[in-house]
């Protein structure tokens, strides 16, 4: 798997949320944009524009086509990039998306950075370039989620859905060598909060799905967890994680992949089942679908194995 976690949440909150984002993180922003006009998000344009480009842990990046409350433009675009990893050349892409978004629609282009790295002192915030009196640059707004570290107190009671991802991505990336059990506390903690602060069904199972993801337990503390939100939603007479469900699919699902894996490397490449189950525990879908394909390719036995340690090492990067 590549560095660039395409698939992650942040997509799902950013597309479902996108007012709330620019509320939450860049509030003069948000006081310029028309909301009563509808926002387009322009994917496959944005797709076009950055297809050469595999630089560095972006959990995302959205291209959205807004309007302004000023009139000065029909519409305006900004692209918001969520960046996930300290990466020398970050400047550098924001500028080269942000001169060819407006060389291809001829546009004015905000470009906001989302940065969810855990270094203090790493603020990417403008890109310049001179040669011979030729000189290019580029400002552009940031956040740093490791601001919000002091003031997390705050977030609990905010109800704007980004206050959970922001204190979720938090609290994950503290957790590396934390126990499992301190693990499930805290995961269950941002969980009542779904429920206690108010969220309709969709919100709940969007946030749900974001701490499932940064957050992860082995087996035994999830089942616990799925118990819990069941007795929540019984004493409370709700049903929003009919998700819960199927979350069970879910996992029941890659439970299956693993155990057909574990299967094909044993009796290809003579690998005992106790070593290499708790080799491929824990990889993600996609992943280990990457497994199954390196196996049909005929690749040896030390490369896979070399590939699954390698991977499942990138999770906590």
């Amino acid at each position: 798997m590549t560095k660039n976690d395409y698939d992650s949440p942040w997509k799902t909150v950013l597309e479902h949320y996108f007012q709330e984002c620019l509320e939450f993180y860049f509030p003069d922003i948000a006081t310029s944009i028309d909301w009563t006009k509808q926002h387009k998000f322009l994917d496959k344009e944005l797709q076009r524009i950055t297809k050469k480009s595999q630089i560095g842990r972006r959990y995302a990046d959205k291209l959205v086509q807004v309007c302004l409350k000023s009139g000065e433009d029909v519409w305006v675009l900004v692209h918001v990039e969520v960046q996930g990893s300290k990466e020398p050349e970050f400047a550098k892409r924001m500028y080269v998306y942000n001169y060819r978004i407006f060389d291809r629609y001829d546009r004015k282009v905000a470009s906001l950075g989302i940065l969810t790295d855990n270094d203090p002192d790493w603020r990417p915030s403008c890109f310049h370039n001179e040669l011979f009196g030729c000189k290019a640059s580029l400002e552009f707004p940031i956040v740093k989620l490791l601001d919000y570290q002091q003031t997390l107190h705050a977030l609990a009671s905010s109800r704007n859905p980004f206050a959970v991802v922001t204190e979720s991505q938090l609290k994950s990336s503290v957790l590396g060598k934390a126990d499992d059990t301190t693990k499930f506390d805290i995961k269950m903690s941002l969980v009542r909060r779904l429920y206690s602060i108010g969220y309709n069904r969709d919100q709940v199972r969007d946030l749900f799905a974001f701490i499932d993801w940064v957050i992860t337990l082995p087996e035994e503390l999830e089942n616990k967890l799925f118990a819990n939100i069941e007795t929540i939603e019984r004493s409370g007479n709700m049903k929003y994680v009919t998700s819960v469900e199927r979350i069970y699919e879910k996992r029941g699902l890659e439970k299956g992949m693993v155990n057909l894996i574990s299967r094909q490397l044993t009796m290809l490449y003579k690998i005992q089942s106790e070593s290499i189950l708790p080799l491929l525990q824990g990889l993600k879908p996609k992943d280990l679908e990457r497994v199954g394909e390196m196996i049909v390719q005929n690749n040896n036995q030390d490369e896979i194995l070399a590939w699954i340690k390698k991977t499942k090492a990138s999770y906590a990067n």
